[in-house]
């Protein structure tokens, strides 16, 4: 790679309303002078954000993480999503070793709990993941499965989950019909806001980590009925608080308790990271609140890599990007400059180099 020292500025405009009709549409509306002169000064493209141009099933729509991921590449890298989406189509899940060692772990009258996004929008998590992963488990014989349901309304509707959650009830519906002595069903939900947070904003984290460990949460009698009293208070998806599902079907608490499993069905990483740690980390490690519950779990698996250095299996590891810009430039003796605010850092310094953490020699990282 030939150099030349005149500095080159990569300048990422996420989600950028490129469309010469004004309506409804800020960006034509507004006075841009500086993006006016890089139209006309610098060289300038558009994208494909979706699909299988970055590695996503057919009309999956894109997202940042695909986006910087495949840009910093320089080629196509097929998504966690596809492969996953792939083995729960050809009936291999089944066949996964850490789910059937994270299966085989338990003893009566443990469970396994499934943690996750209950969303149709294709960005952290699937709704087909999630009812695979129970389907799977109750053919291995775990016979009380429980879904903690993280609503989303970031990515979707504001309030979709309603939707959303009765379309998975209606799957479990299906499994438990098909097996019997089987306790499936969604026991808790929370907004993503508590759950997701990836910006250290720990007291967030800990009203999840409370309802999962403690059920310190209101009780209601269904997850329909608790969302339309959240809408109703003017709280969407995103921003539900947390609260306990009541059922008489189930033998026991449905808590995550001493001897459960856990598996978290998010394949995308940057916003389990903080839940997942309260969980893995033993005493000393962990300062970031108090946890009243620590249960001495039988095991603790996630779908995708969440954090390489997670002392934690995983289901799908990803696969290694090689030769990406980052290392490209640097193995070219260049120096680079990555700045970004707290919500898109991640993309381009973790994402945008290959989903590594480190960064390269000569990068050096600003978050504003």
């Amino acid at each position: 790679m030939k150099l030349h020292n005149a500095p080159v500025l990569l300048v990422i405009l996420d989600g950028l309303a490129d469309n010469p009709d004004s309506r409804g549409n800020a960006v034509a509306q507004a006075n841009t002078p500086t993006l006016d002169s890089l139209r006309v000064n610098a060289p300038m493209t558009h994208l494909t954000t979706f699909g299988a141009r970055v590695g996503l099933p057919d009309d999956q729509m894109g997202n940042s993480e695909v986006g910087h991921l495949n840009i910093g590449a320089g080629r196509v890298v097929k998504q966690e999503l596809t492969l996953i989406n792939e083995a729960v189509r050809e009936g291999t899940l089944a066949d996964n070793a850490v789910l059937r060692e994270v299966c085989s772990s338990l003893t009566d009258p443990a469970a396994l709990h499934l943690v996750g996004l209950v969303s149709d929008g294709g960005v952290h998590s699937s709704l087909d993941h999630a009812a695979a992963l129970a389907k799977e488990a109750a053919r291995l014989g775990v016979r009380r499965i429980y879904i903690h349901a993280i609503t989303d309304g970031r990515d979707r509707p504001p309030t979709a989950a309603v939707d959303e959650v009765n379309e998975l009830d209606d799957k479990l519906k299906e499994i438990q019909a098909s097996i019997p002595n089987l306790e499936l069903q969604i026991v808790s939900i929370c907004g993503r806001y508590f759950a997701m947070d990836r910006d250290t904003r720990w007291e967030r984290t800990k009203r999840a980590y409370d309802l999962l460990t403690q059920e310190v949460a209101p009780e209601d009698e269904s997850v329909r009925h608790a969302l339309e009293k959240s809408y109703q208070a003017g709280v969407t998806d995103e921003f539900v608080e947390p609260v306990r599902i009541a059922s008489d079907a189930v033998t026991r608490s449905t808590r995550i308790s001493d001897g459960d499993a856990i598996l978290f069905f998010n394949f995308r990483a940057d916003r389990m990271r903080q839940i997942v740690r309260a969980f893995f980390s033993s005493p000393d490690d962990f300062s970031s609140f108090e946890r009243a519950a620590v249960p001495r779990l039988a095991s603790i698996a996630s779908l995708t890599e969440y954090e390489e250095d997670f002392p934690i299996p995983v289901l799908f590891r990803p696969h290694t990007v090689v030769n990406h810009l980052g290392s490209a430039l640097s193995n070219a003796g260049a120096r680079q400059l990555r700045i970004a605010e707290t919500e898109k850092y991640p993309h381009v310094a973790y994402f945008f180099n290959g989903g590594e953490e480190q960064s390269v020699p000569g990068e050096e990282r600003i978050l504003i």
